[in-house]
């Protein structure tokens, strides 16, 4: 009897788990970074950054517990400039990456989201310049980094506005030297996972 119960139990949730609702979509945004520039000297914020994000996303709900896991797939660019006091120049650095957080979320009031998870970034590629001039990255730690997210959502029909917050567990620095001109004398290391506000807008087809 246990068995036989056992074994409808398992077909429920088989099924359950087959039928369980799927969305899927599009979504873009900007992101509002926090980067930080080390020298041999000092550590410097930057006087601006900025950046923008585009890709796709899909939702499975899971039975039962009422939650859903949400993965993404999503390309990032940042963006941000420096004021080198000691030279008096300005600094410039560039990062792409594809970011693929996944989200265990949970809907509240109808239209509420919270959801929070680990967030796996690749990077493509970087650049830092001074003063126009192109650094050579003689160090990066890792080309693939992990953070998280956490934030909070709203759904209207197909659409979505979500406000999330990313961080990473540890640094994940490159290094640029300074041997294309004399007259730098600090070697430069900036964060591949700077600290960032992300606002998303996503479609749900």
């Amino acid at each position: 009897m246990k068995t036989k119960i056992f074994v409808i139990a398992l077909l429920t949730f088989a099924f359950q788990s087959a039928t369980a609702q799927v969305n899927y979509g599009i979504k873009g945004g900007l992101n509002f970074n926090a980067s930080e520039l080390s020298t041999d000297s000092d550590n410097l914020d930057s006087d601006d950054s900025s950046g923008y994000h585009a890709g796709v996303w899909l939702r499975f709900k899971v039975p039962v517990v009422g939650i859903y896991v949400r993965p993404e797939v999503v390309y990032t660019s940042l963006s941000s400039e420096y004021s080198l006091p000691g030279i008096g120049q300005t600094a410039k650095f560039n990062l792409n990456r594809i970011d693929v957080p996944v989200l265990l979320g949970m809907k509240f009031i109808g239209v509420g989201n919270f959801f929070i998870g680990p967030s796996f970034q690749y990077v493509l590629d970087s650049d830092f310049s001074v003063a126009g001039i192109d650094l050579e990255q003689d160090d990066v730690k890792e080309d693939i980094n992990v953070g998280f997210q956490i934030g909070l959502g709203i759904e209207f029909w197909k659409l979505g506005i979500d406000l999330r917050y990313e961080s990473a567990f540890s640094k994940a620095e490159s290094a640029y030297n300074d041997s294309a001109e004399e007259a730098l004398i600090n070697n430069f290391k900036i964060d591949n996972q700077p600290n960032q506000f992300v606002l998303g807008l996503s479609y749900k087809f």
